[in-house]
């Protein structure tokens, strides 16, 4: 299945400008992780992005549990607690994005994420994108990962243009998953 790029979510970012020199995030890193067993706990101050590629698993995630399979993307915010683990013979394959809560307050300033809610959510979002959709997500991580190689990680206007692309596609398509189902 051939997956164009461009929405018509995504396409109202070009030409339009964002960002200023204050609002660029301060810390914006994006790796690609596989895992085999099982993850430390984690607790960040930053903002995570995680999304699995390949694999199957689970994510302790606040004292709840939640199914690991390709097409999950977790928009986990500060101060959350979480482990993932694959299942016993699977590797997990994903990207990972790391940003400082700085670039979160502005997303949360412009649309499509205009919205009268607290940025700091209780719960975290996660999604589970249908094959259209978990394409498109999975050529944003390949082109922010080569932008990652191939210039300043820490802060940029690309990586973040790209990280909020993947967010909006996320929220917009996404099916909300609910521990409580499982």
């Amino acid at each position: 299945m051939e997956c164009s790029l461009e929405t018509r979510e995504d396409s109202g970012f070009r030409g339009k400008q964002y960002f200023s020199p204050e609002l660029l995030p301060e810390r914006l890193k994006a790796r690609a992780f596989r895992l085999n067993g099982e993850g430390a706990f984690e607790n960040r101050e930053d903002v995570t992005v995680l999304s699995i590629r390949r694999g199957k698993g689970r994510m302790v995630l606040n004292n709840r549990v939640y199914p690991l399979e390709p097409g999950m993307v977790f928009i986990l915010y500060p101060y959350h607690v979480w482990k993932a683990q694959a299942d016993e013979g699977c590797v997990l394959e994903g990207e990972e994005c790391v940003m400082n809560m700085g670039a979160m307050l502005f997303l949360f300033a412009i649309p499509p994420y205009h919205r009268p809610v607290p940025v700091f959510e209780e719960n975290p979002s996660v999604y589970r994108l249908d094959q259209e959709y978990k394409c498109r997500v999975e050529q944003l991580w390949d082109r922010l990962l080569k932008e990652n190689e191939s210039t300043d990680c820490y802060g940029g206007r690309m990586q973040f243009s790209l990280i909020m692309r993947i967010m909006v596609l996320c929220r917009k398509h996404g099916k909300v998953i609910d521990c409580s189902a499982f």
